[in-house]
């Protein structure tokens, strides 16, 4: 059977629909994910990676989505924009916001606020809008996690560039996803961890605090789809198991720490 991806519907109101297959899969990633802990440590990997592809998925398609609606509505009002990107959000419960931002870095308007919230307004310095602007447009950009100058609370930017035939100092859109949309199931184990890599560094993690995620990270050579080892850090063996995407780059990281036994 062919898997048919979410489809994105254009028209007086912008909808990201997703297909009855990408909802059955959340589903049993979900419901899945709780039962495997103790289980198959690479049926565990397998269902992290299915999930956070599918949100990456789905997060490009809102994006292509927004992407548009900016670059053929240039003189739109902050409501108007407001309504229009809310519109395109959709209801979705796996991601917080839809910022529209212009090629000098000020917030016009987004899906959250329908006037945006001055004190936040400049994000010219923010490092997930100087790695867009200026990217290949139409382009999804995977971001390390930040905290919201407007909501204070931990996200993962993925951004996008907005076209305007130069290819510089571009508009972007920015999808704010929560870390845990990716990694719903927080306790997997005592001692288990799930991390995600861009290029070289953890871009998000169920355990953000820990010096482990880093630890693992950089010991690691990730070569081809899938790879499992055991590593030592601090003392304690640690079995990882990991499966980079092609689409995204993106590597996922599992892994179970054992304590070591007083003696």
């Amino acid at each position: 059977m062919k898997n048919a991806k979410p489809r994105v519907v254009f028209g007086n109101k912008f909808e990201v629909v997703m297909t009855s297959f990408s909802k059955r899969l959340c589903g049993l990633v979900l419901a899945l994910l709780p039962s495997v802990s103790g289980a198959d440590e690479r049926a565990t990997i397998d269902l992290i990676y299915e999930l956070g592809e599918t949100r990456f998925q789905l997060a490009e398609y809102i994006l292509r989505a927004s992407s548009d609606y900016v670059a053929t509505n240039s003189d739109v009002s902050s409501r108007q924009g407001h309504l229009a990107l809310k519109s395109v959000l959709n209801g979705s419960k796996q991601f917080r916001s839809i910022l529209a931002i212009s090629g000098d870095g000020e917030l016009m308007y987004d899906s959250y606020n329908p006037l945006p919230f001055l004190g936040g307004a400049d994000l010219s310095q923010r490092r997930y809008f100087e790695r867009t602007t200026n990217n290949a447009p139409k382009e999804l950009v995977i971001n390390r996690a930040v905290v919201g100058k407007q909501s204070g609370e931990l996200f993962m930017p993925l951004a996008m560039a907005v076209p305007n035939g130069l290819g510089r100092g571009q508009k972007v859109v920015m999808l704010t996803a929560p870390p845990a949309a990716f990694m719903p199931n927080i306790h997997l184990c005592s001692f288990c961890g799930v991390s995600m890599l861009a290029g070289d560094e953890v871009i998000a993690s169920n355990r953000p605090m820990s010096d482990v995620n880093e630890a693992v990270a950089s010991r690691l050579e990730f070569d081809g789809p899938y790879g499992a080892t055991e590593i030592r850090v601090r003392g304690m063996p640690v079995r990882v198991h990991w499966r980079r995407s092609d689409a995204t780059g993106v590597v996922y990281l599992f892994y179970q720490a054992r304590p070591i036994s007083p003696d």
